[in-house]
């Protein structure tokens, strides 16, 4: 997971994904998965970090 597209409206997270820890990765099918680049008149425009976290029944969300 990463950060990507500068540091303000184009922002963005995306990933990448493998069967094996140590590569080869490519690129997730969903990317970007959290942004707001050309979102506008939306008052939120420069989103592109996020955590993972697991909530108690085991689901993943991303908190940005």
């Amino acid at each position: 997971m990463a950060a990507e597209g500068g540091t303000e409206y184009g922002h963005m997270v995306t990933y990448a994904v493998s069967d094996d820890i140590w590569g080869e990765y490519v690129t997730g099918d969903n990317n970007p998965i959290l942004t707001n680049r050309n979102k506008a008149p939306y008052i939120i425009q420069g989103i592109g970090h996020g955590d993972l976290i697991q909530d108690k029944n085991g689901d993943w969300h991303i908190l940005s």
